[in-house]
């Protein structure tokens, strides 16, 4: 092999490499980015139970639970 031929091929192969390794990151970072709005979301259902629980009137002994999703 000449040293162009392989110089070529050390070049693909870095190529090769770097591009698997962005593809990856990118996979992560998508994953994590899904989980972070997925843990958002469940935090504001919980949010809006909390706010939506309070009494229907202040002379009523009985709680209306409005959930907002």
């Amino acid at each position: 092999m000449t040293t162009i031929t392989t110089l070529r091929q050390m070049g693909a192969l870095q190529v090769e490499f770097e591009t698997r390794q962005k593809d990856e990151s990118i996979k992560l970072l998508t994953q994590k980015n899904h989980t972070q709005e997925v843990v958002i979301q469940k935090a504001a259902v919980v949010r809006n139970f909390i706010i939506g629980a309070s009494p229907c009137s202040s002379s009523s002994s009985v709680c209306c639970i409005t959930v907002i999703v």
